[in-house]
């Protein structure tokens, strides 16, 4: 294991490993986005406003619209990461908790979070470091990106939060990394062989000079959700059917057919790219060993899924 990284109280680099750290659920493998979420929504407002605090009833908004569209097929609940992110120590509540460690906000409803004017709001040492370097909001915002999020969210996450990043936000890694789990460079590669090169849903096998392009390995179970890096968890997926997969717009049964959720409409493009697929089997791996596990369909059905199967 390699040495660990000591970083100085207050520097930025102490700012991002906060970040880095940020506890959220994880009971029974269940997603909870709802921190990382709002710290995005936050650092996009501070990025185009420079606004450092925000009413309950702003966040409920925004927070809610996001839960809904990238979080887990759950009711959302702005409330609790609203309040519970301060403990985090990158987010203060105004009014905070009283000083005999009971947290009354925990207990007031959200009408009355909403009516007496509760704001939220990083804290000093978040609000000072952002502003001391121009780099950091980049570096926060693309490791919550990689830390909870499929590659296929990114982009329409930035949009959605209205954050701006450039390649140089990124930067170099400025706390210790030993705990992050690493991908393995080999995983689409093996996947697209075992699928033989071909996209489980709509047989697509496009090549470029002999070589397949347009093709992915999707995670059932995503690697950031601590989705193993195996054949057993992963399909040969083309762009559209990988994003429309990450998203929820279709999932598999136990029997390996393909379920397409009743919430997602569309005309005869959607019917054409998706609709006609339902109940019909995914094309199968070479190796009956490469069979998409059971206990990561299920958790794609449970955490990912959206609706009903039509």
């Amino acid at each position: 294991m390699a040495a660990k990284l000591v970083v100085a109280p207050g520097s930025t680099a102490a700012v991002v490993e906060k970040f880095d750290r940020l506890r959220v659920w994880g009971r029974r493998g269940e997603r909870a986005p709802h921190k990382p979420l709002l710290v995005l929504w936050a650092l996009g407002q501070w990025q185009a406003r420079r606004e450092t605090q925000f009413p309950f009833s702003a966040v409920e908004e925004a927070l809610g619209s996001l839960l809904r569209e990238f979080g887990p097929p759950r009711r959302p609940e702005p409330k609790f990461p609203f309040i519970h992110l301060a403990n985090d120590d990158v987010w203060v509540v105004t009014p905070p908790a009283s000083r005999d460690g009971r947290d009354p906000l925990g207990s007031r409803s959200v009408k009355l979070l909403r009516e007496t004017g509760v704001l939220g709001g990083f804290t000093r040492d978040v609000l000072s470091a952002l502003e001391s370097d121009s780099g950091l909001l980049g570096r926060i915002a693309s490791r919550l990106l990689d830390a909870h999020f499929p590659r296929s969210f990114h982009q329409d996450l930035l949009d959605a939060t209205g954050l701006q990043l450039v390649a140089s936000d990124t930067g170099p890694e400025p706390s210790p990394a030993e705990w992050r789990r690493r991908r393995d460079p080999g995983f689409r590669e093996r996947i697209l062989r075992t699928y033989e090169r071909r996209c489980a849903v709509c047989g697509l096998d496009v090549k470029i000079a002999g070589v397949s392009a347009l093709l992915e390995a999707s995670h059932i179970r995503w690697f950031e959700a601590d989705g193993p890096d195996e054949e057993s968890n992963g399909i040969a997926l083309c762009p559209l059917h990988h994003k429309m997969f990450d998203f929820g717009c279709f999932t598999l049964g136990n029997d390996l057919r393909i379920e397409v959720s009743d919430d997602v409409t569309g005309g005869d493009v959607f019917v054409e790219v998706l609709a006609r697929y339902h109940e019909t089997a995914l094309r199968r791996p070479i190796h009956e060993a490469h069979l998409p596990k059971r206990a990561h369909v299920e958790w794609h059905r449970r955490e990912v899924f959206k609706g009903r199967p039509r």
